[in-house]
């Protein structure tokens, strides 16, 4: 896919001229750069107060960018949380050989 991809924006003739993995890392930092702006313009929205939001405001690529991504592209799952340490070592499983032990039947 991204042999395509950097072949049709290569071929534009004003910018950048990249190989694939180059346009791929490209849309990866992009995409990390648009979900954090927008994650902030969406927290500085939902924010109480009487002061002013500073937030920097999408250019009109982003924008497109995000229409394509979707308007809540950053925003976590719902529901969903992660526990970023863990507090206490992870265990082995019991192993019990009686579990694991077939029992053949004589014929």
């Amino acid at each position: 896919m991204w042999l395509r991809v950097a072949s049709v924006l290569n071929s534009v003739g004003e910018g950048a001229v990249k190989s694939s993995p180059e346009w791929s890392k490209y849309w990866v930092d992009l995409k990390a750069k648009i979900k954090g702006k927008n994650r902030l313009r969406r927290d500085a929205s939902s924010q109480t107060g009487g002061g002013s939001s500073i937030y920097e405001e999408l250019s009109e690529m982003e924008i497109k960018f995000l229409s394509i991504l979707g308007a809540d592209y950053g925003s976590g799952l719902p529901g969903v949380q992660v526990q970023p340490i863990l507090t206490e070592e992870p265990q082995p499983a019991a192993y019990n050989p009686s579990q694991h032990t077939q029992h053949r039947m004589k014929r």
